[in-house]
This record gives C-alpha cells, sequence and structure tokens, in this order.
C-alpha cells in the first residue's frame, strides 16, 4: 500500500503532468515546423491546450510554475553569453544609433498612443517598453536557417536585437519605478535607488567573472569535467537571479547580467556550447510558459480588438524600426526589410509584460491583449523574414556575391589543438603567410598560444557552436593536431558539416587508427609510426 501511496505523491503527480507537458511540446513542435511555422508555435500551442484556460491539465501542476520561472531565469542567462561588451564595439555607429533609436522611437510612439486612448502613465510606459522590444530567438533561428544573417539587412536585424536585448535592464528598472507613486522627486529617487542597486550586483558579477570564476574553472580542471562547468553555470545564473530578486530586483535582469558579464570571460565559448543543449530545453519551457496565459475564450469574445492589436502592432513595429534604421544612415530597402523582420513583440516583452502586471500596471485584459498580441505576432514571424528577404533581395544579392568573393579568397586556417604538433603547424602556417586561428581546451596552452601572437579559442572542439564560434565554415584548410583518434575523428566529421570545401588535414598517433581518421572525412592523415619509420630507415641509410 504504502508503496502505491508513493505513486500518488506530489513529486510523481509533477513529474507525471511535466512529462504530459514535454510530450505536447513535442508534438506540437514537429507539427509546427512540418508546417513552416517554427517549432515556437507548438510549443506556445501546448501551454495554451493544456494551460488554465485550455483543458486545465497543468494548471495545479505542483512546482510546474517554478520549473518554468527557472526555465526562464536560465534562458536569459544564456541569452547574455551571446552578448559580450566587443559584440557591441565591432556593431559600428550606425547600427548602434538605429538599434538605440528604434527602442526609444516604438517606446515613445506606444506610450504616446496608449496615453492618447486613456492609460495612465505608468501603464502606457509599460506598453512602449513591451512593445520595444522584438524576438531575439524567434528573428535569429529563422535568418539562420535562411541563411541570411549575412545580408544587409540581417545584419541590420541583429544589431537592433542584440541593442534590444541589452535594453532589457534599463526597462524593467523604468517599469518598477513606475509602481512606485508620490512627487516626481520620490519616482525621482526610487530609480536611483533601483540604478545603485544594478550596479553593485553588476560590481559583484564582475568581480566573480573576472577574478573567482576563471581560477574556480583552471584550479578544478572543470573544463575537462564537463558537468562541473554546467553546475558552475547554472549555480551563477540562478544565484544572480536569487540575490537580484533580495535586492529588490527582476530575477530575469539578473540573471541576465550574470551572462552578459560572463560573456567577455576566456571561458565563455565553452559555458556557450555546454548550456546549449539546455538552452534548447529552457527555449521549449519559455514558450510554454507563454502558451499558459494565452486565453482563447478571451480572443474569441474580443476578435476584433486582438485583430486591431495585432495588425496595428505589426504596422507600427515595421515603420518605426525602417525610419530609426534610415535615419542614421541604413539603405531604404534593407532598413524596411529589416523593420518587417523586427515586427513582432518579443520574449523579453513577456518579461516585461509579467513584471508590469504583478506591479499591477496591467488589468487582466490588458495583459490577455497583449499576451495574444505576442503569440500572434510570434506565429507570423517566419512569414514576416520571407517578406523581409523579398523586399531586401537586391542588397541581398550584392551582399551574397559579396561573401562568395570573400570566400573565395583562402589566407585561412584554423589549428585544433596546440600541443607540440599544432603549435609547430600553426608556426609553420603562419610563415607562409596564413591567417592563423587556434582551438584549444588547455587554459595554459592557450596563453602560450595568445602570447606568441595567434587568435585563440578556448573551448571543446568537439561541440559544434565552439567550431562555429571559431568560424571554421570559412576556413580554407583545417588542421586536427589532438592526440585522442576519437576526438579528432568527430571533429573532422563535424568540419566536414560546417566547412564541405575546406582542406583537413590530421595527425593520427598509431597506424591503426589512421584510417578510420580518413573515413571521418580527413583529406590527408600523417601517420606517426609510419612517418617515424622511415625517418629512422633514412637516418640508419
Amino acid at each position: 500500500m504504502d508503496g502505491f501511496a508513493a505513486h500518488d505523491a506530489p513529486g510523481w503527480a509533477a513529474l507525471a503532468e511535466g512529462l504530459i507537458l514535454l510530450t505536447t511540446a513535442l508534438g506540437l513542435g514537429a507539427a509546427t515546423s512540418r508546417l513552416r511555422l517554427g517549432p515556437t508555435v507548438g510549443y506556445i500551442a501546448a501551454g495554451a491546450l493544456l494551460g488554465p484556460h485550455g483543458l486545465r491539465l497543468l494548471g495545479d501542476a505542483p512546482g510546474l510554475h517554478s520549473v518554468t520561472e527557472l526555465g526562464v531565469t536560465l534562458l536569459l542567462f544564456a541569452i547574455g553569453l551571446e552578448f559580450p561588451w566587443r559584440v557591441l564595439r565591432s556593431l559600428g555607429r550606425g547600427p548602434l544609433l538605429g538599434g538605440g533609436g528604434q527602442i526609444l522611437l516604438t517606446a515613445l510612439v506606444g506610450l504616446g498612443i496608449s496615453r492618447a486612448v486613456g492609460a495612465s502613465t505608468g501603464t502606457a510606459l509599460a506598453v512602449g517598453a513591451v512593445l520595444a522590444l522584438s524576438s531575439t530567438a524567434s528573428v535569429l533561428r529563422t535568418l539562420s536557417g535562411r541563411t541570411e544573417t549575412d545580408t544587409v539587412h540581417g545584419r541590420l536585424t541583429v544589431s537592433v536585437l542584440i541593442l534590444q536585448d541589452l535594453a532589457l535592464v534599463p526597462l524593467l528598472l523604468l517599469v518598477a519605478a513606475m509602481t512606485h507613486s508620490g512627487s516626481p522627486s520620490a519616482i525621482t529617487l526610487a530609480i536611483g535607488l533601483s540604478i545603485g542597486l544594478t550596479l553593485v550586483l553588476a560590481a559583484v558579477l564582475m568581480i566573480l567573472a573576472k577574478v573567482v570564476m576563471p581560477r574556480v574553472l583552471t584550479a578544478t580542471s572543470s573544463l575537462a569535467h564537463r558537468e562541473l562547468a554546467i553546475l558552475l553555470a547554472l549555480v551563477t545564473a540562478t544565484g544572480a537571479a536569487y540575490f537580484a530578486h533580495r535586492l529588490g530586483l527582476s530575477p530575469a535582469m539578473g540573471s541576465f547580467l550574470a551572462g552578459m558579464l560572463l560573456a567577455d570571460s576566456p571561458f565563455a565559448l565553452q559555458l556557450r556550447s555546454d548550456v546549449e543543449a539546455l538552452k534548447a530545453i529552457f527555449l521549449a519551457l519559455f514558450f510554454v510558459s507563454i502558451g499558459f496565459l494565452f486565453n482563447g475564450a478571451w480572443v474569441v469574445q474580443h476578435p476584433v480588438q486582438v485583430a486591431l492589436a495585432t495588425a496595428g502592432v505589426l504596422l507600427f513595429k515595421t515603420l518605426t524600426a525602417s525610419a530609426a534604421l534610415i535615419v542614421f544612415g541604413a539603405p531604404r530597402r534593407a532598413a524596411f526589410a529589416a523593420g518587417i523582420c523586427l515586427a513582432q513583440i518579443g520574449e523579453f516583452s513577456y518579461v516585461l509584460a509579467l513584471q508590469a502586471s504583478s506591479f499591477g500596471l496591467f488589468s487582466p485584459d490588458t495583459m490577455a491583449l497583449i499576451v495574444a498580441a505576442l503569440v500572434l505576432t510570434l506565429a507570423a514571424t517566419p512569414l514576416l523574414v520571407a517578406l523581409g528577404a523579398r523586399v531586401s533581395l537586391p542588397t541581398a544579392t550584392v551582399a551574397s556575391s559579396d561573401t562568395a568573393q570573400n570566400a573565395s579568397t583562402p589566407h585561412r586556417v584554423v589549428v585544433i589543438g596546440f600541443g607540440p604538433v599544432g603549435a609547430a603547424t600553426a608556426a609553420e602556417a603562419l610563415r607562409s603567410g596564413r591567417e592563423i586561428t587556434v582551438i584549444e581546451l588547455n587554459p595554459r596552452l592557450v596563453g602560450q598560444a595568445r602570447s606568441e601572437g595567434f587568435e585563440v579559442h578556448l573551448g571543446d572542439a568537439t561541440h559544434p557552436e565552439v567550431l562555429r564560434h571559431a568560424h571554421v565554415g570559412d576556413a580554407a584548410a583545417v588542421a586536427v593536431t589532438v592526440p585522442d583518434h576519437r576526438a579528432a575523428a568527430l571533429i573532422i566529421q563535424l568540419v566536414r558539416i560546417l566547412a564541405p570545401e575546406a582542406l583537413v588535414v590530421a595527425r593520427s598517433r598509431y597506424h591503426l587508427h589512421t584510417t578510420g581518421l580518413h573515413n571521418a572525412g580527413a583529406d590527408h592523415v600523417v601517420d606517426e609510426e609510419q612517418e617515424v619509420g622511415a625517418m629512422l630507415a633514412r637516418l640508419g641509410l
């Protein structure tokens, strides 16, 4: 009897309902992918179907709300890892000003429209902040799937998305400040206090990212033991969220800040690679949580409001984003195409809306309308990106030809592994006038390679994300010098997928592994046993 009772315990009930949720998300995500709508729509549909406004199968699941909140926290940490400060510097003045202008213009126009229809100042500011942000996850995934991130409008879109993600922190502070009632001086004091606490949190996180974590990772060999690095990332993300909450700040902001500050760490690439698989799960949970709030019955009762809001958001955001980019020098056609790609409301808008709702700035009807517009515009993202590509076709063609021309000048060699063999390979390639990129997992060898002037990426090359970050796809040749034949074979297979035209050379420590490396896709394999035997024979003769 006790055994049967154990199966009815809350923990097992939560596990069963979580299994239902993930299975439904998997099925609907696969179905919407087949329909070319992307899996995001399926995840949202799963939440709407099973949640409190649908079949209510998960409305009272113990711990499920906490799991989705954890998913949001860890997703924002993973997104923060993608945006080191050097990315901002690489964007250039025009995209930076255009992205900032888009955020400001969209927020101000949204504020004005909200005030015109009778919303309070706090609610209107929150609406403007929600409208200012687009969906980084959906747009980047769609652009990457269409190989359009390097087109003119694609680069403009990506630069604006980066600025929008970074704007999350000040927008969260602004929404929180709007909850304070009283004189302008009291509101100003509240904003100043929030900014001060945020700076304190950022300073603590920066010390951890720059001083403490590199020493912990090096001292414990965490990069060699992958589970330790993943645990460290989880502790950092959840710890930052917890302390942000204790300081009266947004937990989402804390985890995003932690990821963004860690993005400049030499270990950031490997951390990104390690949490990549987890990020997919966090993303699914995140969009499922959006589906929980989607009230289909309310949408059916208010079809005109929802249709007008959705169409208005798409048109309004397209025009404001295009205008801001054109003002700061972007080509008109590419700017309009980027504006179309940015026309939806994004996942960070959802984070802002949740905070505004928890502070009482949004009524239930307002929140239902925002979530409905968010879901419908997210569902339209693949269509928007396709339309943007058609609008930007002439400039996209030019950008593609430029990219092809750049790719046709093979001067870059990627050396994987910087032991004695890799160091000798890199030095010889450098003497021949090649541009060298090194990928190495050992922090000591990374320091040695940097001291010799090479561009180095610290990470495990058996992870595709590490190879992509090192731009292996653009390399003319790849030298795989790692001694482990199993790792070498996996790396060669990944390189063949990412850079099918590159020349791949590899070392084989033992003769019996040479055929396996050839079969993995290496063009040339240096057999160390055979080479040493031939050299000894020459010396003997």
